[in-house]
């Protein structure tokens, strides 16, 4: 849940994942619509506006990615809208969901333009009032999603490597008249740095000719848009700024570009808005930046081949502009507004199309070799690790079994340490695990953490087959030793753990004295739940119980019903002390940051409902 992605208390989220999908483009298009309705632009211009933002680049490209982004992404014109029309209650509903919608990123960007959009318009009061209770409704996300922040790895990674490659350069501003220039993913003929969806800013070609045209019309999102655009460049200045701000820093940085395409967007509505003949030179002027472009293309590209898909994917932005130019020779307005409507649904639709890949539904989750194994001869709760070629643990989760690797956003930053350790790497990773990369694979150091995690069976792709093996020096996922040291310096801690001389069957480090004598003993788990983990053991004496799953805050520890501290052991792991004879230890997650959201959540609804009350009983 404090993932933030899971977006485990946005209504949508519990929808069909088809729906999930559909959603974002029509929804984006309806509160923008609300929006540029508000600002009394006439019909057709907010129709037009709305349309180039719900089936924009963005949310089309990051409808698919990643659906989080483009769930928060769509509440963008909404909290605008609640700002220019000083509607409190929608304001704060729509700040609410952009949050529970599941991107912290996209939620960040949003906050800061609606701040600077509301000081604009003289509303700072009333948006941050909004901001504070939408706050306050989310707390019981938000809480949790900050001390998982706290604890991973992206408190504190450098992420020079990803603003290396995703910070543009000035030449992607041509995506935004020809966005497959540099090719597409759907024709498997993409060339250049960086995803095509982290790179596309794209409102459609027409809408772009009376953005430009509409610049003049607002101030403000003419400022905007070159403004968040400038912070996607790959300058020395805007590298040096977005490093430097805390939480900004962990980003991925092209994802501002929400900001431009909305920017874009909404100056396409007053450039239609106000529209006159004068717009044909634009087009043009576009014509002759393409030409600029592929000459550009030809020189500078070294395989002829990328340059043919370049010069193949300007045809029709070429076409398009030169029938805007015609178009504009026409008298009649409404004939005109009917074509121009018509190329722009045109155009839209295919970008939709070619970027919207739909594939069998049995091959989603399809019968595999691996799995049938791995579920065919599993005993207890071991792991697995596939070398080569990696399956992560996201992808195992449905097939219930259990992997040390995986993507995750905020994973846990001690674990992260360890296997960059046991990997010798300098880089520690920003939003993934892995252990199965050849080189770390033959390392004895990633050999005895792979035994210390539990992974029994060993899967190899060779020869065009899968192949297994069990890894017979794996120890049990919980098991009890009869030796502890105590360290607390995290760099010694991390040598001892590596050391060929000890044992980590029967020696556990610790970073606090448990002050107790142990000895050895048997432990078995009886029951593995994501929040619920129960070991029965069993030793002459008192002894301390491992288990490798990662230490964090919330988790509980009961010995016979009685809680017990829970030690940090092994650098990420857990262990409890327990007593002689039999015993049963149950592990339970029950983290004191959902209880602290849940209430604060709670009361601040509950305070909302009780003014809107009183407001409307006074006015009666």
């Amino acid at each position: 849940m404090a993932n933030f992605q899971s977006a485990v208390f946005y209504p949508f989220t519990h929808l069909p994942w088809s729906f999930l999908i559909i959603l974002p483009p029509f929804l984006g298009s309806i509160f923008c619509f609300l929006y540029l309705k508000s600002l009394n632009l006439n019909k057709d211009a907010c129709l037009f506006g709305a349309f180039a933002f719900g089936f924009s680049g963005f949310i089309i490209t990051w409808s698919q990615e990643a659906v989080a982004v483009a769930q928060s992404a769509i509440w963008l014109p909404l909290i605008f809208y609640g700002i220019e029309t000083k509607k409190k209650l929608i304001l704060i509903f729509a700040l609410t969901m952009c949050i529970l919608a599941g991107y912290l990123q996209i939620s960040f960007y949003i906050f800061a333009l609606a701040f600077f959009y509301s000081l604009y318009k003289k509303s700072l009061k009333l948006f941050i009032v909004s901001c504070l209770l939408s706050f306050g409704i989310t707390a019981i996300q938000l809480i949790p999603s900050f001390e998982a922040f706290r604890e991973s790895v992206r408190s504190f990674v450098k992420i020079d490597t990803v603003f290396t490659k995703y910070l543009l350069s000035p030449f992607q501003l041509i995506k935004t008249i020809a966005p497959d220039i540099t090719g597409h993913p759907g024709s498997y003929n993409y060339f250049t740095v960086g995803s095509y969806n982290e790179t596309v800013l794209y409102i459609g070609l027409i809408p772009l000719i009376f953005a430009i045209y509409g610049i003049t019309r607002s101030k403000f999102f003419a400022f905007s848009s070159v403004i968040t655009f400038i912070l996607t460049s790959n300058l020395p200045l805007v590298r040096n700024l977005l490093t430097a701000i805390p939480l900004v820093s962990t980003f991925q940085p092209s994802r501002i570009l929400i900001l431009t395409t909305f920017s874009l967007s909404v100056l396409a509505a007053y450039g239609l808005n106000n529209y006159s003949k004068k717009i044909r030179f634009i087009p043009l002027l576009l014509i002759f930046i393409l030409i600029i472009s592929i000459i550009y293309l030809k020189f500078y590209l070294i395989l002829p081949r990328d340059f043919m898909v370049a010069l193949k994917n300007v045809i029709l932005p070429f076409g398009f502009l030169a029938a805007f130019f015609v178009l504009t020779f026409i008298k009649s307005k409404k004939l005109f507004l009917i074509l121009i409507f018509f190329l722009t649904i045109f155009g839209q639709y295919y970008f939709f199309n070619k970027y919207l890949s739909l594939g069998e539904k049995e091959f989603l989750y399809p019968q595999h070799p691996a799995f049938s194994y791995l579920q065919s001869n599993q005993t207890g709760y071991e792991r697995f690790i596939a070398l080569d070629q990696p399956i992560f643990g996201n992808f195992v989760t449905l097939m219930k079994v259990y992997s040390p690797e995986g993507f995750d956003p905020i994973f846990s930053k001690r674990y992260g340490q360890l296997v960059a350790a046991a990997k010798n790497s300098p880089v520690l990773e920003r939003i993934e695990v892995t252990m199965s990369e050849p080189i770390a694979t033959n390392s004895a150091t990633v050999k005895k953490l792979l035994s210390l995690l539990g992974v029994k069976n060993i899967l190899r792709y060779q020869n065009n087959e899968w192949q297994f093996t069990r890894n017979e020096s794996a120890l049990p996922r919980a098991f009890l030793v009869n030796n502890y040291i105590v360290e607390t310096d995290s760099q010694k801690i991390l040598d001892k753990i590596f050391d060929p001389n000890i044992d980590l069957s029967k020696t556990v480090i610790l970073e606090e004295e448990p002050n107790i004598k142990i000895a050895s003993g048997q432990a078995k788990m009886t029951t593995y739940e994501p929040t619920k983990v129960v070991v029965n053991t069993n030793s002459s004496e008192n002894n301390l119980l491992f288990l490798s799953d990662n230490y964090y805050p919330g988790w509980k520890a009961y010995v016979n019903n009685i809680e017990t501290k829970i030690y940090r052991a092994d650098f990420s792991f857990r262990a409890v002390p327990v007593p002689a004879g039999d015993n049963t230890v149950i592990f339970q997650y029950d983290p004191m940051s959902l209880k602290i959201g849940a209430i604060i959540s709670i009361l601040t609804l509950c305070g909302l409902a009780l003014l809107f009350y009183l407001r409307r009983y006074l006015r009666s």
